[in-house]
């Protein structure tokens, strides 16, 4: 079972997350385009970002929080690693500009649709680390953290996604305006990060004070005897 030492080692991976989906977040675009073909480079890399996440929710999903014969952070990490492995070539893809094929669009729409349910598993499962390690105030935290990620990102942009998918199945041609919803999505995604950044210190700070909590009552105990 998960402990509060395996929580403190959790808070690194999770920086790199946070920092990850920041890098993500933040564009600082330079590029070059001509009659819709060219490359764009994004001085805060996002191919960087997605491989921060994925190192952070690669370290994270080796945590064993459940029994193994009942597995569901295991299984909720692995499917979130899929996601975010798969996200460093989505990033990397972003850099060119070219005409996208209608089945392309499709499939990345889907592909959205996967790492907005990632989002859902990963604050889920943290959640869940924190509630089994003994630490409920941390795992309020997440569940806030969770919240917000459902109420200021993943609904919008899950209605996006889906509107498009549905229009490109049926044949139909996506005019939305992509900076005009980058922008957007960037907006709306910068508020629970942020939260997560003190959810991810609030577990940090209560980890610890659990180990000392512990490791006073030990040290007492010797004592008395």
């Amino acid at each position: 079972m998960v402990g509060r030492d395996d929580v403190l080692g959790a808070i690194r991976p999770l920086r790199l997350v946070f920092w990850g989906g920041l890098l993500c977040v933040l564009d600082l675009p330079i590029g070059r385009v001509a009659g819709g073909r060219g490359w764009q480079l994004d001085v805060l890399n996002d191919v960087l970002g997605m491989a921060l996440i994925a190192v952070g929710v690669v370290r994270l999903a080796r945590i064993a929080v459940d029994e193994p014969w009942r597995d569901r952070y295991g299984s909720a990490m692995a499917a979130v690693k899929f996601v975010a492995l798969l996200g460093i070539a989505d990033a990397a893809l972003g850099q060119f500009v070219f005409p996208r094929p209608p089945a392309l669009t499709a499939f990345l729409a889907l592909y959205r649709l996967a790492q907005l349910a990632a989002i859902v598993l990963f604050c889920l499962s943290i959640r869940s680390m924190c509630a089994k390690a003994g630490l409920p105030g941390a795992a309020r935290g997440w569940s806030v953290t969770l919240a917000l990620f459902v109420g200021f990102y993943v609904i919008p942009a899950a209605f996006c996604h889906y509107s498009t998918f549905l229009t490109l199945v049926g044949g139909g041609t996506d005019r939305s305006d992509r900076r005009l919803l980058g922008l957007v999505g960037q907006v709306l995604l910068a508020i629970p990060l942020i939260h997560m950044y003190f959810s991810i210190s609030r577990t940090g700070n209560a980890a610890r004070r659990a180990r000392a909590d512990e490791t006073g009552w030990a040290q007492g105990g010797r004592d008395d005897r």
